[in-house]
């Protein structure tokens, strides 16, 4: 049935548009290529629902912001030194290595645990403090969870490890 249906919307674009153009009217050409547009878009909507969903996901939107929260540096009146954050532990700080150091802006458990030698119960542990307290952020990806540190997280990282 698309099959169909992508043949006689191509058939009105082309065969039906081209005979009207060398009849002089310009009008019916017009109407043609649009009827042969929509029945194509018709053909196929569940791409173009597809595309429109992705464009309004929440999650979608998040995940580009975190990317963007990485390579764009703030302004010097977002940073505020995390006095009233309680003191981080070992295992949270080497956590919080793997997401800033990582060349992955987002991160899965396992990886986290990998590249940290943790095991992942406290992995997600740390994960847990570290969105608790918004110096992470957590997310749905395709295969699971994910995380990625907030511009607060990579400033207090940044902070620690320069006091250390």
């Amino acid at each position: 049935m698309k099959l169909l249906v992508q043949v006689a919307a191509y058939w009105v674009l082309l065969v039906v548009s081209v005979v009207l153009g060398f009849l002089g009217k310009p009008a019916e050409m017009a109407l043609s290529i649009l009827a042969g547009t929509l029945g194509l878009i018709f053909a196929d909507v569940d791409r173009f629902v597809r595309f429109g969903r992705a464009r309004l996901d929440a999650g979608v939107r998040e995940k580009l912001e975190a990317i963007l929260e990485r390579e764009i540096e703030p302004a010097a009146a977002a940073w505020h030194p995390h006095s009233a954050i309680a003191p981080i532990d070992d295992n949270t700080l080497k956590v919080m290595e793997a997401l800033r150091n990582s060349r992955f802006t987002w991160r899965h458990l396992g990886g986290l645990s990998e590249e940290t030698a943790l095991p992942q119960q406290a992995v997600s542990n740390s994960l847990g403090w570290l969105v608790t307290h918004d110096l992470a952020k957590e997310s749905d990806g395709a295969d699971g969870p994910i995380w990625s540190l907030t511009p607060k997280g990579r400033h207090v990282h940044a902070e620690v490890v320069l006091k250390s």
